[in-house]
């Protein structure tokens, strides 16, 4: 497999800047801080973590987080907004690398006034 380093870019790009969007301070936490961008190159992996809006689970599982046009129902949590293009283009790069792209979301403060959750996006490129 043919790595395209433009495309790479996108991916990187779009991860990286809804990463930082939809992240707040979460320094009252036990956290590494509110983004973190790690490489793996025993697994091959990319993984962008952020705490920050919490993702529906449902749109996780059913896949329509990368969808055209979709936005996340808690994406509009404090006034951020976006046209749901940048995480279809991560899965589509992702697919032309045949990477495997896994999302999570754990839900750090339940109850809390504001929730937010350590969402993690990981891409995991073939060997």
């Amino acid at each position: 497999m043919k790595c395209v380093p433009e495309y790479l870019e996108v991916l990187v790009k779009n991860l990286v800047s809804n990463g930082v969007k939809y992240s707040f301070d979460a320094t009252d936490y036990d956290v590494p801080g509110k983004f973190v961008v790690r490489y793996d190159a025993t697994h091959r992996s990319l993984s962008f973590m952020n705490f920050g809006v919490p993702i529906n689970h449902v749109e996780i599982d059913s896949g329509s987080l990368f969808t055209r046009g979709h936005r996340g129902t808690t994406a509009d949590d404090r006034g951020r907004v976006g046209k749901g293009i940048g995480l279809y283009l991560v899965k589509r790069v992702s697919d032309l690398h045949n990477a495997d792209c896994k999302v999570t979301s754990q839900l750090q403060n339940p109850g809390g006034h504001q929730e937010f959750a350590r969402n993690e996006f990981t891409i995991s490129f073939p060997t």
